[in-house]
């Protein structure tokens, strides 16, 4: 897997500057897997030793402080980590009715042309049988007809930072909501690759963390699909224990730092922290109209090949 290259790191807007390596910290996983095999290990305990917990993370715990239903919708460290692999039902019916809501939704793309040729690939495998190559004992007999033209992979990524006082409703809205333009995506014939990130910022240094959850050519269930991109334990359990092991040389100041926001030219789309604001505003929560047109609103700049990692978001600083 190649790596996810940050090139800017910060507030957003003019506030962003160049990632330094000696100075922020990245970490990513390649699969939920990674994510697991890795709190197994190098994760399991990272408040083994009081004093560097105190020193990274100004004496909170991923796993013992902050529940509360505004929290992380009262689920504690273990609900959490059980939710990491087996998925969460609840939000995945909200995913289902938002993707209901967008049956009659077929945009235009600047990205489905129509084929301008086709290639011809011939090898020792394909579908079509070559009889003269064969029996002349040529090696390579198959041949394969593609298209020179088709639809791409579309490589998203959902920043789901978000500071003490964002409430839980919106972090679940606007995850769904972005969940929804994965899976229509998806619908529409395109290959979607996933990540979901968290971007904090502390005095002099700032880390980000990378999960994909999903690869283009996979499947994942709504439930994990829901639970990675809306719940907000992802972000306050899961994510905050990959900040409570980010090394003692990467000053991200105490507590979790401040959410942040991140550009990469890797994505197709980066959803910043800011969106929870325009989740707020917009009533995505409690609007079910409001969220649907968020989602159109997306996947139209994502298939006009509109970076959002380098517009400016409407909204308030999460």
């Amino acid at each position: 897997m190649a790596t996810i290259t940050i090139e800017t790191v910060g507030e957003g807007g003019e506030n962003q500057r160049p990632f330094d390596p000696q100075k922020d910290a990245q970490r990513e996983f390649g699969s939920i897997a990674e994510v697991h095999a890795w709190l197994d290990g190098e994760g399991k305990d990272p408040h083994a030793n009081p004093d560097w917990c105190a020193k990274r993370s100004g004496m909170h715990s991923s796993t013992k402080e902050g529940a509360g239903e505004s929290w992380d919708l009262s689920a504690g460290w273990d609900k959490a980590f059980k939710m990491s692999y087996e998925g969460w039902e609840e939000g995945a019916t909200k995913l289902r009715d938002a993707l209901d809501k967008l049956d009659d939704f077929s945009p235009e793309s600047t990205m489905d042309d129509e084929a301008d040729g086709i290639d011809l690939l011939i090898a020792d495998e394909g579908e079509m049988f070559m009889p003269d190559e064969y029996f002349a004992g040529e090696e390579n007999f198959m041949m394969d007809v593609r298209f020179k033209t088709h639809k791409p992979i579309i490589r998203i990524c959902c920043n789901i930072s978000a500071s003490c006082g964002i409430d839980s409703k919106d972090m679940i809205a606007r995850g769904t909501v972005i969940a929804a333009v994965c899976r229509k995506l998806e619908r529409l014939g395109y290959g979607v690759q996933v990540w979901v990130a968290d971007c904090g910022r502390g005095s002099n240094g700032i880390s980000v963390n990378l999960v994909r959850i999903k690869d283009s050519s996979e499947y994942i269930d709504d439930r994990a699909l829901a639970f990675w991109m809306g719940h907000p334990a992802a972000l306050r359990r899961i994510f905050f224990r990959f900040i409570e092991a980010t090394p003692l040389k990467i000053d991200i100041g105490c507590s979790y730092g401040m959410p942040g926001n991140f550009s990469s030219s890797d994505f197709d789309m980066v959803s910043p922290s800011a969106h929870l604001n325009v989740a707020r505003k917009e009533k995505w929560f409690n609007d079910p109209a409001a969220a649907a047109k968020a989602t159109e609103r997306f996947i139209n700049e994502i298939l006009g090949g509109v970076k959002l990692q380098e517009q400016e978001v409407a909204g308030e600083e999460a």
